[in-house]
């Protein structure tokens, strides 16, 4: 079944309809305090959604699965996933200060969701501490999805990787949105990102590390078998999808992906 066949797209204004709840896929509003009465904020272009729509239809997120989303601007986003992947758990960041909009609030009512999504405000993706305790505390230690729709530069990027992608089990995804935007001609009114923080030496890194298998054998003998941490990295035009692999994260403390994409002396 494809998820996104319940979306109704419209336009004048642009906006997507799922079930009760309504997208707004224009820019940022002026003012974000004390707005989003009547809608959600969703600023996603609609080809990473066609994007997400391929992924979800080869690989279909786990049911009842416990996902983390970084980056969340007035919770539209939370409100979009929770209703097509229907998580058992979802928790959100955001580094700014806001706190929840009338809408978000009434969506979470509505649905019951009070004890299963909880949202962290002024909260900066690269606080490895703060998501490490949200994810032993608010997803009960068990991380199976990872959006990342948050600075969208290089050095904080990395950090939030390098932080829950060991904590992921194997087998589940850690997508990292826009990573593509110092390829982009024109970079839209919101989106001023200084030159040099581009993500895309990110992806470079995480592809490499892909390939270090050393020092995570299962079994003995000539038939033992490679345990990647770095399963498999899946590149789209907005999104980069990485797959956590078999090995053991405990075997990983401290995983950076400098001690992962070292070359041999």
């Amino acid at each position: 079944m494809n998820l996104f066949e319940r979306l109704v797209w419209q336009q004048n204004p642009d906006r997507i309809i799922l079930d009760d709840l309504i997208f707004d896929l224009g820019r940022l509003r002026q003012a974000r305090v004390g707005d989003g009465d009547d809608s959600f904020i969703f600023l996603k272009e609609r080809r990473m959604l066609d994007q997400y729509a391929a992924l979800w239809g080869a690989c279909p997120p786990p049911a009842g699965g416990h996902m983390l989303e970084l980056g969340i601007y007035d919770g539209g986003s939370i409100a979009f996933w929770c209703e097509l992947l229907q998580p058992a758990r979802c928790a959100a960041v955001d580094i700014m200060p806001w706190g929840n909009t009338p809408y978000f609030d009434r969506f979470i009512t509505s649905r019951g969701l009070g004890d299963r999504v909880t949202c962290h405000w002024g909260t900066d993706q690269a606080d490895a501490a703060k998501l490490q305790s949200i994810v032993a505390d608010d997803l009960q230690g068990q991380l199976d999805l990872v959006i990342d729709d948050a600075s969208h530069q290089y050095i904080p990027t990395k950090a939030s990787f390098e932080t829950l992608f060991p904590l992921i089990r194997p087998g589940g995804l850690y997508v990292i949105e826009d990573w593509s935007w110092g390829c982009w001609p024109n970079l839209p009114e919101d989106f001023e990102l200084a030159k040099g923080s581009e993500p895309d030496r990110l992806i470079a890194e995480i592809a490499v590390a892909a390939g270090r298998m050393d020092g995570f054998i299962i079994g003995k003998g000539p038939c033992h078998t490679l345990a990647p941490l770095v399963n498999r990295v899946t590149i789209m035009s907005d999104i980069a999808v990485v797959e956590r692999g078999p090995a053991d994260a405990a075997k990983v403390p401290g995983f950076t992906l400098v001690s992962y994409t070292t070359r041999r002396k």
